[in-house]
């Protein structure tokens, strides 16, 4: 994982390292989904369901935006 993001992620939301690197690994290291996700959050469970909720959400648009363009 990129070290500057891991650090850019701690400073935004005041995490240690290891939860950094995870909620970015779950994030595919976009660093403003995964602090938008903390702040929304009432702790890192309910962090890590939105970031998967979101990643969802955005395979779902790349699939309706295909099947969009095959008819």
């Amino acid at each position: 994982m990129d070290e500057a993001k891991i650090n850019q992620l701690r400073k935004l939301i005041g995490v240690g390292r290891c939860v950094a690197e995870e909620l970015l690994v779950l994030s595919g290291g976009d660093v403003d989904m995964a602090a938008e996700c903390s702040r929304a959050a009432r702790g890192l469970d309910q962090c890590k369901a939105a970031i998967i909720n979101q990643r969802f959400r955005r395979i779902e648009a790349d699939i309706d935006e295909l099947w969009e363009e095959e008819e």
